[in-house]
């Protein structure tokens, strides 16, 4: 069974984000790492370098495989439905969509809202690379962008594609959502989809 711990962080403007997560992790005996910092990010979305805050969560918590979350999302799923994101083959897990170009074709898009980081090596590498890909950027690329830049640059990094429910949004409407995103703000209609789950203490 993979040891696991659901990290995330938001700026010092907006910590009261992440406490209906904080208390949805707690109800699910989750060990959870959420907190404030002042890394650089992005002023219009109040989120921090998402690169940066991967890494200090992997410092702080080394040994452990991470799931990484955006603070204002919702957990609508059971702690088996967490571990199963977790427990992936990889080195790192994302979900991956399908956009359209300008010209009207069709392309795969990284998305960056629920990763998941084993303890590996590669894992590392990628995001180290993430990182550097970002500072280069200097905010001119979308993060989406970042992040595929970022993959393609560690050879023979191993990728495990996350379903759909753990990186939805009340708009996709989504069967059964395990984690949903920012853009889903009604609460009542989040609330409905919220299964029960019998709190169990995280192991020390």
């Amino acid at each position: 069974m993979t040891e696991f711990i659901v990290c995330g962080c938001c700026t010092a403007e907006g910590p009261h984000r992440a406490a209906p997560l904080r208390r949805r992790l707690d109800d699910l005996g989750t060990r959870h790492d959420l907190v404030e910092t002042d890394m650089p990010g992005d002023p219009d979305t109040n989120a921090p370098g998402r690169p940066f805050q991967i890494r200090a969560a992997m410092d702080r918590h080394p040994g452990r495989t991470i799931l990484f979350i955006d603070a204002g999302c919702r957990i609508v799923g059971t702690r088996d439905d967490l571990m199963r994101a977790a427990d992936i083959p990889g080195d790192i897990a994302l979900h991956v969509g399908t956009g359209r170009y300008p010209d009207g074709r069709r392309g795969l898009v990284p998305h960056a809202e629920t990763l998941v980081l084993r303890p590996t090596a590669r894992a590392y590498v990628f995001v180290r690379a993430w990182i550097e890909t970002w500072k280069r950027s200097a905010g001119t690329d979308a993060e989406q962008d970042l992040l595929a830049a970022a993959l393609a640059r560690v050879p023979e990094l191993c990728v495990t594609f996350l379903g759909a429910e753990f990186c939805t949004t009340e708009e996709n409407a989504h069967p059964l959502p395990v984690i949903v995103h920012a853009c889903a703000r009604t609460a009542g209609t989040i609330n409905r989809w919220e299964r029960p789950n019998t709190a169990r203490r995280p192991s020390s």
